[in-house]
């Protein structure tokens, strides 16, 4: 406990107190999260039942793999609005707000409809019986309708992370998860079916839509925003985001594409025990995003001002308290993972699914130990390297899906993940960038 003390308060001297509050807030945010989805997942599968379950995740899956549509403007707002906050850019600063939410509007305007015509594709690439492929087909296409919502609850939580207000961002966010999914209970204890949990999921969204971007507009007011565009500004964040929507790629082919081929390999009972593995063993990955997230406007700051041995330290700190952090996590969940999955569901359900489990626990442990050089990679302006680990590691993991789930069903659809481990490139590359730079900026 002593050396684990020592280590937290190494990295708090290593950092400001704002990104150790700003983590503190996202683990406070994550923990919510987590015990009301461990609280809640039992009871809806009990009520739905696991082919209406798998459903659902699959709907889900579809709603977060078109969130590709942002373009990786997320990712580039939060950088550029803590940057041009740092040097007091207000012109820079409304430029990218502006022109950010144009951007996601005329995107949501073009695309909502198309994206509706094409839902029956989706149903048709999925292993289901004839007599519920007219239901499954008009339950998907009402998710197409939750793209411009989805889109503006995007915006509205990175100004807020770039304006380093991780307390009201992370109180947002798990408001829309919990009423989402308060939301499905309801209707089916009123012996509703997933066509109507997804009209009330769309107004939902559309709500906290609205709430976000007020919030996120009074905030802005605040620090002196101004109605103002200048393509100055907006080739900046659209030559970063390029890259982020190439991350987000690779990164909806891991996590939303690969529920798709579950259902079209093994069917709707299958994606239930699948998600059910990814979502405990995405945690992992959670945890550190919570605890690293805060590196990425850090480090535009720090690049801002050209101190390069912020950054190092920051990376070291990082990777080394990831994997620390991952061991204890990764130890502790596979040590508890029968009893877990026994009581908290049901033992038929720890039965079907505890080597699936246990196999999704230790890779997912393994890539979470490169989260702070993800977020690092991004803050410093080279984002390339996450677009060439992302899409190489989605990509790899859908193909041995297909290859290994024929062979191993829900074991083989499990060690097909391990083909996301390929992302150490990032923590290896960043490491050369960082001393590079210093070395060049010093000399």
């Amino acid at each position: 406990m002593k050396f684990l003390g020592k280590v937290i308060g190494d990295i708090q001297k290593a950092t400001k107190s704002r990104i150790a509050k700003n983590s503190f807030y996202n683990i406070c945010g994550f923990s919510a999260q987590t015990i009301f989805m461990l609280i809640i997942t039992p009871i809806l599968i009990s009520k739905m039942g696991v082919k209406q379950y798998g459903l659902w995740m699959i709907a889900n899956s579809v709603l977060g793999a078109i969130g590709i549509l942002d373009m990786g403007l997320g990712m580039g707002i939060t950088k550029y609005v803590a940057q041009y906050v740092y040097q007091k850019d207000i012109q820079g600063l409304s430029s990218t707000v502006y022109g950010s939410l144009a951007f996601y509007l005329l995107i949501s305007l073009i695309l909502t409809f198309p994206l509706y015509s094409f839902m029956p594709n989706i149903v048709s690439f999925l292993k289901i019986s004839t007599d519920n492929f007219v239901y499954a087909e008009k339950t998907l296409q009402i998710v197409a309708f939750g793209l411009i919502p989805a889109l503006i609850i995007q915006a509205g939580l990175s100004i807020l992370l770039g304006l380093q207000r991780f307390d009201i961002a992370n109180v947002l966010s798990f408001g829309k998860s919990a009423a989402t999914q308060i939301n499905a209970l309801v209707i089916f204890l009123w012996h509703g079916k997933i066509f109507e949990v997804l009209i009330g999921q769309v107004i939902i969204l559309y709500f906290f839509a609205i709430i976000i971007l007020l919030i996120a507009f009074r905030c802005l007011q605040k620090i002196g925003l101004i109605f103002y565009f200048s393509w100055r500004f907006g080739k900046s964040i659209f030559n970063f985001s390029s890259h982020i929507f190439l991350q987000n790629i690779g990164g909806r082919i891991f996590s939303s594409f690969d529920k798709l081929v579950v259902g079209r390999i093994l069917g709707f009972e299958a994606v239930t025990y699948y998600s059910i593995g990814t979502d405990i063993a995405s945690k992992i990955v959670q945890v550190n995003a919570s605890i690293f997230q805060s590196f990425l406007p850090a480090a535009s700051e720090a690049v801002a001002i050209d101190n390069y041995p912020k950054l190092y330290n920051l990376f070291k700190k990082g990777i080394f308290s990831s994997i620390l952090l991952n061991f204890l996590i990764g130890t502790i969940i596979l040590m508890l993972s029968k009893p877990f999955l026994q009581y908290w569901i049901s033992t038929e359900f720890m039965e079907k699914s505890l080597s699936m489990f246990r196999i999704l626990i230790l890779i997912y442990t393994a890539f979470s130990i490169c989260t702070p050089a993800y977020y690092l990679a991004n803050g410093i302006g080279i984002p390339w390297i996450c677009t060439i680990g992302s899409i190489l590691g989605g990509t790899l993991t859908i193909i041995l899906i297909f290859v290994l789930g024929e062979l191993w069903q829900l074991k083989g659809a499990a060690w097909a993940n391990i083909g996301y481990n390929v992302i150490y490139i990032i923590p290896l590359y960043i490491i050369f960038v960082i001393k590079h730079r210093s070395l060049k900026h010093y000399a």
